[in-house]
């Protein structure tokens, strides 16, 4: 992208992207790190509704960026491959928190998320295949 200004779009996309591989990495990391060091659930205390506040940050963010990618590449990969990971991430959320499955949606849901994210931006500049 040299020579190129990043538009708005980019930066959001980029923060929509950023978000979900942190998610990826706290779905993965976080659970192992506290079962291997209990004394780590001692200083990471996270509120229980943590994951519905990161929904709620995600679902606009990502909705935004996915549909507004849309209407420029018109390919509907991107935004259904988002909000499948959206789907899943609700559901772990909502229906499965604080469970293996919880771990498994949250997982799954954030790849799909990073991966419409980066289809999107692939093909907002281009880059088909």
């Amino acid at each position: 992208m040299a020579g190129r200004t990043r538009t708005g779009h980019d930066w959001m996309e980029s923060i929509a992207i950023g978000a979900s591989l942190l998610c990826i990495v706290h779905c993965l990391i976080l659970p192992v790190a506290v079962a291997l060091l209990p004394a780590l659930a001692a200083f990471v205390a996270l509120p229980e509704t943590l994951h519905i506040w990161l929904l709620g940050f995600v679902v606009p963010v990502a909705g935004i960026v996915l549909l507004s990618g849309y209407r420029v590449h018109r390919d509907n990969r991107p935004p259904v491959a988002g909000a499948a990971g959206l789907v899943l991430l609700a559901l772990a959320a909502l229906l499965f928190p604080e469970t293996v499955l919880d771990m498994v949606l949250s997982t799954v849901g954030s790849v799909l998320l990073v991966g419409a994210h980066l289809l999107n931006w692939a093909y907002r500049h281009g880059c088909r295949r």
